[in-house]
């Protein structure tokens, strides 16, 4: 497929175009909310639906904790840890201290300010709030100009199959670090009775949206589980709108995460090949990595967009972005 070399520069520059059509993100994950910072800084109120994740969401300690919704509400609110790539910048951790002398678990850690947004959450949750309605107060209060919600209200669990047994999400990814081998991932979405969230929907019958935006998230840990409810499955079958995926890959390797190895392990094609067979069917583009050390992959069965992805402050997350929106407007 044609490729577009844009591997050094400045991306395009918004058109006016961008400012009067609706975008939906789907992301999961630091990637994820990378993306998601920079297409909050392009885009004006109400033109952008941030989607998240759910499928890692859990309870611990009594709280519920959603650790993709949080950790880009905590970068599009310019709050992030800069080293961690998630949680809030100068953490402190007495709380977990505390709860270590006494014995507690300490496998999953909760920062002092982390821990404010997870009881805050789970306090509304239990008083009747929808998940999304708890995110919608998040985002206010973090003075965000576009609401990161959860693909849904219900609780839709990703569980990891391995030769250990069936382990649930953060079990095999934060307590075991990834380490086992996976055999095969089962979506909680899957279940015919998880619907959509309010937003996603919403997203999906907006008469002024213009296209898809995948991030570069895990596409088996935080983009599948979206990906599993048939609402969303059925809008991108149908083609409405163009969908562009930004790789996660530079070559067959990620910038973070056990993306390449679990692909590995279920017996797909490493990096950008195996991430097509995933979205095989509906993608209309992806946006590969090139620079002047990595050359951009060939023989994918879409059209592609070469640039550099690497997204390591809040110009290289508006640039990726602007290549985002100027590729889905080439392909509509």
């Amino acid at each position: 497929m044609t490729t577009r070399q844009n591997c050094g520069g400045e991306a395009p520059a918004p058109k006016p175009e961008f400012f009067t059509r609706s975008y939906l993100l789907l992301c999961g994950g630091v990637g994820g909310s990378k993306l998601a910072d920079g297409l909050a800084r392009i885009l004006p109120s109400g033109r952008l639906h941030v989607v998240v994740n759910t499928g890692d969401d859990f309870t611990h300690l009594g709280l519920r904790i959603c650790p993709d919704l949080d950790t880009v509400a905590y970068m599009m609110a310019g709050l992030v840890s800069r080293e961690r790539g998630w949680g809030r910048e100068d953490e402190s951790w007495s709380a977990m201290d505390a709860l270590c002398s006494l014995g507690g678990p300490d496998w999953f850690q909760l920062g002092d300010r982390d821990l404010a947004l997870h009881v805050l959450r789970s306090h509304w949750l239990r008083q009747g709030a929808t998940l999304s309605e708890a995110m919608a107060r998040v985002a206010s209060g973090l003075g965000l100009k576009h609401v990161p919600q959860p693909m849904s209200d219900q609780a839709a669990p990703t569980e990891i199959e391995t030769g250990q047994g069936l382990l649930p999400f953060q079990e095999y990814f934060v307590r075991q670090a990834c380490r086992p081998v996976a055999t095969k991932v089962h979506y909680g979405a899957a279940d015919s009775a998880v619907a959509a969230s309010p937003a996603l929907s919403k997203a999906l019958n907006d008469p002024d949206l213009a296209g898809v935006i995948i991030a570069p998230s895990n596409p088996i840990l935080s983009i599948g589980p979206m990906l599993a409810l048939a609402e969303l499955r059925a809008f991108l079958n149908q083609g409405r709108v163009p969908a562009v995926a930004v790789s996660p890959f530079i070559g067959q390797a990620v910038v973070k995460g056990p993306a390449a190895k679990i692909q590995a392990e279920l017996g797909l094609a490493p990096g950008d090949s195996g991430l097509c067979s995933l979205y095989a069917g509906w993608l209309s583009g992806l946006i590969v990595h090139a620079d002047a050390v990595t050359p951009a992959p060939t023989g994918l069965p879409v059209p592609l967009r070469a640039c550099n992805t690497l997204m390591l402050n809040a110009a290289d997350r508006e640039r990726v972005a602007r290549e985002a929106l100027d590729f889905l407007e080439s392909l509509s």
